[in-house]
């Protein structure tokens, strides 16, 4: 027989205080969920959500002081002008084995223009070592409104050892040159190597440049003539331009 004072006293009330014990717990944790949401926990991400007056907008990212920056990039950008030209590093880092350095450099004229055409051109340099540069690639090339070649920006790469000291460290431009045309200007030339009492005949015959040297100093090596031709068939900005890096081990 049913009897509604034990089914109330053994079933019935105990089922609703665990009821209220669970609404209490989850009470509880929602409170501290929300209070850590809003007060304490830090907002690691910047596209917040903004549903003010019913508009949802991602909220603007927060621009990067220089000073958030790590003591290895703050002191960039470096610029320098020589010779009324700006050579500007942008940023060095270590990648594998090489330690590269992006930097932009002011285009003297519309011609093309290199960061010199030997590897010692470029140096960097320990403090006991003078390391000249691997190589380098073009990453951009800026142009005027009317489409003239007015900035140019290259990655050099220089090879270091694992457990090299870069702490302090110096980058040296020493010139910037143009690249030799197919067909260079003879005539260009020539009045360069009259300064260096050079004569040469030039040839280019058969659609293959050459060239022939008909007089020289007795001074000069073959080697240092040829050196001499060579840089004659192009332009030169005399730098140097000098970095000097702090780098964090």
């Amino acid at each position: 027989m049913f009897n509604i004072r034990t089914f109330l006293s053994n079933i019935f009330w105990p089922a609703i205080l665990v009821i209220l014990a669970v609404m209490t717990i989850l009470g509880i944790s929602y409170s501290i969920s929300r209070a850590a949401r809003t007060t304490n926990s830090p907002i690691l991400e910047s596209n917040v959500i903004n549903e003010e007056q019913g508009n949802t907008t991602l909220a603007p990212f927060e621009k990067t002081s220089q000073m958030d920056l790590p003591s290895a990039y703050s002191q960039f950008p470096l610029s320098q002008s020589v010779n009324a030209i700006e050579v500007e590093l942008l940023s060095v880092q270590k990648a594998g084995e090489y330690l590269q350095a992006n930097l932009c450099y002011q285009l003297p004229s519309e011609a093309d223009w290199l960061l010199g055409d030997r590897a010692e051109d470029v140096i960097l340099n320990d403090g006991k070592n003078s390391i000249p540069m691997w190589g380098y690639r073009m990453m951009d090339l800026q142009t005027s409104s009317e489409g003239i070649p007015t900035k140019r920006c290259d990655v050099i790469n220089f090879p270091i050892t694992e457990d090299q000291d870069l702490s302090h460290m110096t980058i040296t431009i020493y010139r910037l040159v143009t690249s030799i045309p197919e067909v260079p200007d003879c005539s260009l030339a020539q009045k360069k190597l009259d300064l260096e009492g050079i004569v040469i005949q030039c040839n280019d015959a058969e659609g293959f440049f050459g060239y022939e040297v008909i007089q020289k100093p007795e001074s000069l090596t073959d080697i240092q003539t040829s050196d001499i031709v060579h840089e004659s068939f192009m332009e030169i900005v005399n730098g140097p331009w000098n970095f000097e890096v702090n780098l964090d081990k």
